[in-house]
């Protein structure tokens, strides 16, 4: 075993570790919590994972992502509980700190990629948003992600633009949701128009160089 596979291993253990205690100290706190453990538990006795709904109500504040991987982990104990609510948070946070490692360690050196994850997984407001259920730790999943495939297919442009398409936009338009809300379309609106003036530069460049050539 290579230096950045053990250290790898070494700090998802170490997360694991650290945040899989804390998930089962206390109930689900309010506001968001309960709410989105009902909406799960709904969900598991309807047997409907398309139409999201709380009190028999339809529930469109969010997105699906969240309450499915809820709802899957719940499953097989019968119902939602503190602790299965809140194991998409700490799974999405130890793929993060991975991404982390992984992404430094391309762009600098093992060392400093280790020391990097640890920070993370030790900083507060990280260790909370890991330990509970909420939508916040798969949103920076989702961008952890894009920088990890974006460092890795940076030089080849089609497989930079099908990076974007396929790992930006599909996820963050998942755990984002296409709600029919004003702000939320405002918003992706300009996420993708970021995104598409970003690969039309790298476009440009590809241009210039190949006339260069």
């Amino acid at each position: 075993m290579n230096v950045t596979r053990a250290q790898l291993l070494f700090l998802l253990l170490l997360g694991l570790a650290v945040f899989v205690p804390a998930i089962g100290t206390h109930d689900l706190w309010p506001a968001d919590e309960p709410r989105y453990a009902q909406v799960a538990r709904e969900m598991l006795e309807s047997g409907d994972c398309l139409t999201l709904r709380i009190n028999a109500e339809p529930y469109l504040e969010k997105p699906p992502l969240l309450f499915w991987a809820i709802a899957a982990v719940s499953k097989p104990f019968g119902d939602v509980s503190a602790i299965s609510a809140r194991i998409p948070s700490v799974v999405s946070a130890l793929v993060v700190v991975a991404l982390t490692y992984l992404f430094a360690a391309r762009l600098y050196t093992p060392r400093l990629a280790f020391w990097s994850a640890l920070v993370l997984m030790t900083a507060n407001r990280f260790w909370w948003q890991a330990t509970h259920a909420q939508i916040d730790m798969l949103v920076n999943n989702a961008g952890r992600s894009i920088r990890r495939s974006v460092a890795l297919s940076y030089d080849r442009f089609h497989d930079y633009e099908r990076t974007m398409q396929l790992n930006y936009f599909g996820t963050i338009r998942m755990i984002m949701g296409p709600v029919s809300y004003t702000h939320l379309r405002a918003h992706e609106t300009v996420l993708e128009l970021v995104c598409r003036l970003l690969l039309e530069k790298k476009k440009n460049r590809n241009n210039i160089r190949q006339q260069r050539i």
